[in-house]
């Protein structure tokens, strides 16, 4: 019985494959470029100026950057934002559905209420 099969790709294979996995990673690529850039134009940047009051009603994560949406039908994004009293919780680690988010305009912070206890968050 013989037990030394190798397996021999001809190499008329290997153009196709290469450029199929290619044209899988451009696609990808392109895909999520789209749905990033959709994200960015349907919810609004804070930034020092904005002024926020309202409850969480959804919460999106991608990559530290949270996308909100308040109970009122703003949709917000919060680029990486750090309390740095407590252990340097970014804010996207503590954000829950429900919780109050405050913000000033002319503030760099972001005020995170739940229930008795608030949160402080520095923008950037």
């Amino acid at each position: 019985m013989r037990t030394d099969y190798h397996i021999k790709v001809e190499p008329k294979y290997y153009i196709p494959a290469i450029v199929f996995i290619l044209s899988l990673v451009i696609f990808g690529t392109i895909y999520n470029s789209n749905r990033i850039k959709n994200l960015h134009s349907e919810y609004h940047n804070i930034s020092d100026e904005t002024s926020v009051n309202g409850i969480i009603d959804d919460i999106y994560i991608e990559k530290g950057a949270s996308f909100v949406t308040l109970k009122d039908g703003n949709k917000l994004f919060i680029d990486l934002s750090r309390n740095y009293k407590t252990e340097n919780i970014s804010l996207h680690e503590s954000l829950q559905i429900g919780d109050s988010i405050v913000k000033y305009a002319g503030s760099d912070t972001i005020l995170l209420i739940r229930g008795n206890r608030t949160e402080y968050y520095i923008i950037g």
